[in-house]
C-alpha cells in the first residue's frame, strides 16, 4: 500500500516522530507533555520541531502524548511499529500514523469520549474541566451549531472556552463573512496571544483579514 509522504518541519531530528510543515499553531502544548524531545518554546521559532527522538520507553510515552495534545494534528507518527501505531489508534489518534494499522481494529481508550457533548451546554462544560482530547470533541461538536449561539461564548472569563469556540466557529464549513465579522470583533479587544492566535486564523478561514 503506498503511503503519501507528508512534508516535514525542516529542523525536526531524522527518525519516525516529527511535526509536519505548515500545521503548527505555536500552542506548545506538546512541549509540556515531551519536554526533551521537542524544541526549546522559550527561544523564538517558526514552527515547532522534534530536536531528537525518544530512545528510553519513558521518553517514547512522552512523544506518544505529544502527538495525543497537539494542536491540528501537527506531530505525527511515520514508523511502522504496529504497537504504537495500535496504541495512537487507541487514544484516538490514528490519524496521525503514517502507516496503516494491520489486523484487528483497535478499541478506543475508555478515557476518550466518542462524543462530548449532546449540547452548547454540555460541551463548554467538558471544556472547562475536561482533558484537552475532550476539548477537542467539543469543538468538533461547536463547529457544527449556529455562530449565534456561540459568540456569546466569545467574551467568557475561561480562556479555554474562548479558545475552543473561536476554534469552532473557524472551522464551520464553508466561507462565511458573517462568522470573520464576528471573529474580527473579538479578535480587536482579546488580550490572550493563543486565542488571539485562533481569532486571526479563524478570520482568514472565513475570507476576512484581521488587520
Amino acid at each position: 500500500m503506498a503511503i503519501s509522504l507528508r512534508q516535514r518541519v525542516p529542523e525536526n531530528a531524522p527518525g519516525d516522530f516529527y511535526v509536519e510543515a505548515d500545521t503548527c499553531m505555536r500552542c506548545c502544548l506538546p512541549h509540556g507533555e515531551a519536554p526533551e524531545l521537542m524544541n526549546d518554546c522559550e527561544e523564538e521559532f517558526r514552527e515547532c520541531y522534534c530536536r531528537r527522538q525518544p530512545q528510553a520507553p519513558e521518553e517514547l510515552e512522552h512523544a506518544i502524548q505529544a502527538i495525543w495534545v497537539s494542536e491540528l494534528n501537527c506531530i505525527r507518527y511515520g514508523g511502522s511499529d504496529q504497537a504504537i501505531i495500535r496504541r495512537l489508534h487507541e487514544l484516538g489518534r490514528g490519524d496521525c500514523c503514517d502507516q496503516p494499522l494491520i489486523g484487528e481494529p483497535a478499541v478506543r481508550h475508555p478515557n476518550q469520549p466518542a462524543r462530548a457533548a449532546a449540547s452548547i451546554g454540555d460541551a463548554i462544560r467538558v471544556i472547562r474541566g475536561a482533558n484537552w482530547d475532550a476539548h477537542w470533541e467539543a469543538e468538533r461538536f461547536l463547529s457544527h451549531q449556529e455562530p449565534a449561539d456561540l459568540v456569546g461564548y466569545l467574551g467568557d472569563e475561561d480562556w479555554r472556552v474562548r479558545l475552543v469556540v473561536a476554534r469552532a466557529l473557524a472551522q464551520m464549513p464553508g466561507s462565511r463573512p458573517e462568522v470573520a465579522e464576528i471573529l474580527k470583533a473579538r479578535f480587536q479587544v482579546e488580550d490572550d496571544d493563543w486565542v488571539s492566535t485562533n481569532l486571526r486564523w479563524g478570520v482568514q478561514q472565513h475570507g476576512g483579514t484581521a488587520d
